[in-house]
């Protein structure tokens, strides 16, 4: 495969690390990974694409545009959740539109409570779509996407074409074969879980993250929090930094048989948080199995081989795992009682020679998607996809 000529691309978005993020207050810390440390993944995924990881070509949210201005190069910018009625793209829009450079979206995801009711979009997310495909290089498409529900919710909204590719997420790992390394590590009775902790204003979760957690206790396990503020200054603060009320709702949502000081012993004792993605992966190794309704977590476990299942809450995870093939339960609409063995099964049954064709064929799309835009690919890229070729 051979790459077509084209300058060194810089990215727009989030850094994929915050270095010494111990020093940090906590809502300075959340602003600086956008909200949620599931962020990093897929900026983290991005760099090492572009092969441009600790490179100074990142550019965060806040730089100036007479500074993007000046830049050389193709824009990429990595995207998340971001069309749908809960957010106006409006002031994007009017950015992007000063801006001489040609853009590259990835990872531009539809956010709605379900496939059946497409989202109320505000007129500035659709002008922001359409102004990014006003900046592409060539005739194709240059916004990926999650999947087939977001591109037909943003063509049907906006009149652009894009195309479907998952997460850039799963591509973190070299291995080309991960799910039959994932595959060998499956157990039936795993002794260390990593729990992906949900936000504990989601309600409906609590039955089962209260079970999770209980399984972190036998096993010595790990909590592991993405996004939620008040769990975030618990940890890093302290129950004093939250009210009562605040305190008395995370307690109920994962331990409510616990007195709030056995509570807040558990909570000190088992949840943790990262913000630098090696070190994520790295300590995602030494667990048996990963779960719970946070798909950045899920699939960081995933790159690091450790077999895990998403709980999906709203389409958004749903069409990740979908698109992707990563071991998930539906948990919109469930009323059956659920167990640590219904969730085993789930990897146990998982089809993971599917996993590693789909993987493959989402690398291969991604290789070609960059190529038809004129962006550089890292070596990490194009290995993985002369890898699958030699493998045929």
């Amino acid at each position: 495969m051979s790459t077509l000529p084209a300058s060194e691309p810089f990215i727009y978005g989030l850094r994929s690390s915050v270095y010494e993020s111990c020093y940090r207050s906590t809502e300075s810390l959340l602003r600086e990974v956008g909200g949620n440390t599931g962020n990093l993944a897929f900026h983290h995924a991005i760099e090492k694409i572009l092969g441009i990881v600790q490179s100074p070509r990142v550019f965060d949210w806040a730089t100036p545009v007479e500074k993007l201005k000046e830049l050389s190069g193709s824009m990429v910018i990595p995207c998340a959740n971001q069309f749908g009625a809960h957010m106006d793209m409006g002031g994007f829009a009017n950015k992007l539109k000063e801006l001489p450079q040609k853009i590259v979206a990835i990872g531009l995801g539809v956010q709605a409570d379900s496939f059946d009711k497409p989202p109320n979009t505000p007129e500035g997310s659709i002008r922001w779509v359409r102004e990014l495909a006003e900046h592409k290089s060539g005739t194709g498409p240059n916004i990926a996407v999650r999947g087939e529900f977001s591109q037909k919710v943003i063509f049907d909204q906006t009149g652009v074409e894009t195309v479907a590719l998952g997460c850039p997420s799963l591509l973190i790992s070299p291995n080309p074969s991960l799910g039959q390394e994932i595959q060998s590590r499956v157990a039936t009775a795993p002794k260390r879980i990593m729990v992906l902790a949900a936000h504990h204003l989601w309600k409906r979760l609590a039955a089962v993250e209260s079970l999770l957690a209980n399984e972190i206790t036998l096993g010595c396990g790990s909590y592991l929090l993405q996004s939620d503020d008040v769990m975030f200054k618990l940890l890093r603060e302290g129950a004093s930094s939250i009210s009562r009320e605040e305190l008395n709702d995370i307690r109920d949502f994962c331990r409510p048989s616990d007195t709030l000081e056995e509570f807040v012993a558990w909570f000190r004792r088992f949840a943790t948080s990262f913000y630098d993605v090696s070190a994520w992966l790295e300590y995602s190794k030494s667990f048996d199995f990963a779960i719970g309704a946070r798909i950045h977590g899920v699939i960081v476990a995933l790159q690091a081989g450790i077999p895990a299942v998403c709980l999906c809450h709203d389409s958004r995870t749903l069409e990740l795992c979908q698109t992707m093939q990563v071991p998930f339960l539906d948990m919109r609409n469930a009323s059956r009682t659920v167990d640590l063995k219904c969730f085993i099964d789930i990897v146990v049954t998982h089809d993971w020679n599917a996993f590693d064709i789909n993987r493959n064929r989402l690398t291969t799309a991604l290789f070609q998607f960059l190529q038809a835009n004129k962006i550089y690919e890292s070596p990490h890229l194009s290995m993985l996809a002369q890898k699958r070729e030699e493998d045929k």
